[in-house]
Formats: structure tokens, sequence, C-alpha cells
């Protein structure tokens, strides 16, 4: 894990100049989200939680920690093109008034449905109650405080909204290595055990449902051994590859 929250903050803008910036991304999974790239991550992501891209119609959304383009680009993009339009979104990140300074970053923009805050998730700067949906997509294992965020979550949320949050768990076969993955893994200040999430959502949620555990390959195809073979940087290939082993993206939605 990272030293503090505030080294992976460091990391993680790192990690977004490499790609958008410095145009460094190494393999396919990491390069910059074209729109169709964008439509189709926020298809895969809804489906994994139990909706379709239609769904969000006239609806509010937040996006905690969506990083240059979040699920709501996606969701945009879809909707001007087939309809149902959601009323409003808002992407919510520490970093993003730096994401907010280069064009390179992505295809996330404010305009009439999308506004962009600069904020971390354990201070939302929205009214209680003000959101059908809260998305947080693999960002809560990269805050300061964790249940700060879910309770956040739950507060913006609407009577009958939903908190729709994914996070890399460990393997149970796994959870004896937590307190060395630091050691290998410096972007995120936690790492999880798929109990520890549930019990922290169960505090703040009438209804959790665990909807899909996927493994990390699925959604990075070149995190396998055979990769490590022809990379060329067979040690950072190596620790893709181990992330598959150790973890797994857990899928969770809670609802009021």
């Amino acid at each position: 894990m990272a030293f503090s929250w505030q080294d992976a903050q460091v990391r993680e803008k790192a990690f977004y100049d490499r790609i958008y910036r410095d145009n460094q991304g190494d393999i396919p999974s990491y390069q910059p989200f074209t729109p169709r790239r964008c439509v189709a991550f926020a298809q895969k992501t809804v489906q994994r939680f139990g909706y379709t891209l239609d769904a969000f119609g006239g609806k509010v959304l937040a996006d905690i920690g969506c990083g240059p383009h979040g699920i709501i680009s996606g969701l945009e993009l879809f909707a001007a093109e087939h309809g149902a339009m959601p009323q409003r979104m808002y992407g919510i990140d520490p970093l993003m008034e730096a994401y907010k300074a280069y064009e390179e970053y992505g295809v996330l923009r404010e305009d009439d449905v999308i506004q962009l805050l600069a904020a971390r998730g354990e201070d939302v700067p929205l009214p209680d109650g003000s959101c059908d949906y809260v998305f947080c997509t693999n960002a809560v294992d990269h805050v300061e405080d964790p249940e700060a965020v879910i309770r956040e979550a739950r507060r913006i949320c609407k009577p009958g909204g939903a908190l729709c949050l994914s996070v890399h768990i460990v393997h149970p076969a796994w959870t004896w290595s937590g307190p060395l993955l630091w050691l290998v893994d410096r972007n995120h200040p936690h790492h999880f055990r798929a109990g520890t999430v549930l019990r922290l959502l169960r505090r703040y949620f009438e209804r959790v449902t665990v909807c899909r555990s996927v493994r990390v390959v699925e959604d990075h195809p070149e995190f396998t051994f055979a990769s490590i073979l022809t990379a060329p940087h067979r040690f950072r290939a190596a620790k893709r590859w181990l992330s598959d082993v150790v973890l797994r993206s857990l899928y969770v939605r809670c609802e009021t």
C-alpha cells in the first residue's frame, strides 16, 4: 500500500500523466480513453451492477473518484446518441483541478449536464438526498478514510437511491499477504477483504447486494503470466500478473 494518502495521490497523478500527457501507456488497457472506450466502460460497469445504460434518464448521478473520464462521460455520450439523458451528473475527484487543466486528460468536460467538483470523497459538496445514484468505482481503496466516503455516499443518496461501489479485494486464499502488499502496490492506501467492505456498507445501507466478483484479467487482458515473457518491463508485467492472482474486483449495489 502507499505510505500515506498524500503519497498515493502523487502516484495516481503520475499514473495518469504517463498515459495522457506523456503518451507512455505501455499496454492497450493503459491508453487514453476515446469516446467509444468511455461508452464501453460505462456499459460494462453498469451491467455489472444490474443496470443498462438507458436506466438513468432524468436521474441525478454522482461519480465519486471519477478520475479524468469516469462512468459519467460514457453515460452522457450514450444518451446523446440514444436518448435517456440524465438530469445532472457530478464528477468528484480530489485531483479534478489537475484533470481540468490539461486537454490531454480525456473527454470528461463540464457542460449543461456534467459538473466537475474538486473534492474528496470524505467531504462531498452536495446537499443531503440530492442523488438518485452514486457510483464509486475502483476508488474507495484510494481514499484516506473509506468509512467516511461510504457515509457521505449514503448522505447524498435520495430515499430509494443506490450506491454502486466496486473495489479491489484480496482473494481469500491470499489474505495472509495483506500486510506485505504495500511492497508491490504503492498506489493504494488500503487493501480490503470482502468481509471488511461488506460490513462497512451494511452500517449505512439497508440492502447490500453482491452483484459480481471479477478477476482483474477480465478488465486487463494483458495481466497474464505469458505477458511477462514478452513485456519490455518484465518486473512491471510480473506485478500486474500477481495482481490478477491476489485480487478480485467486487461489485456491490447498496440501496436505501
